[in-house]
């Protein structure tokens, strides 16, 4: 009961393809300002989806470390292999870089 397992060798979707310099561009800034935008987007009453929210200082500040953290690890993961050398550990890659 239930359904086979599709081929995805001969019914494939979509095709892979590395990301344009525009597009992992767009990508890492939109990482990187995303935390504070969500931050300050009002979600409930009148001014709903605006991104007008009162936020301290102190978050402020926190949401934009992690917009820049998340804006490195994109980039760390798009190095070219060239630039790195990995090696599986346990499950997890460790980059050592050159």
């Amino acid at each position: 009961m239930g359904l086979s397992r599709a081929d995805e060798s001969v019914d494939r979707r979509r095709q892979r393809r590395a990301l344009t310099e525009e597009e992992l561009t767009l990508l890492l800034d939109a990482a990187r300002r995303r935390p504070l935008l969500k931050g300050l987007t009002v979600r409930h009453g009148r001014r709903k989806g605006e991104a007008v929210a009162k936020v301290g200082i102190a978050a402020r500040k926190a949401l934009e470390a992690l917009g820049w953290e998340r804006a490195l690890i994109y980039k760390t993961r798009a190095l070219p292999a060239s630039l790195t050398q990995t090696s599986r550990v346990g499950g997890w890659t460790c980059i050592a870089f050159a």
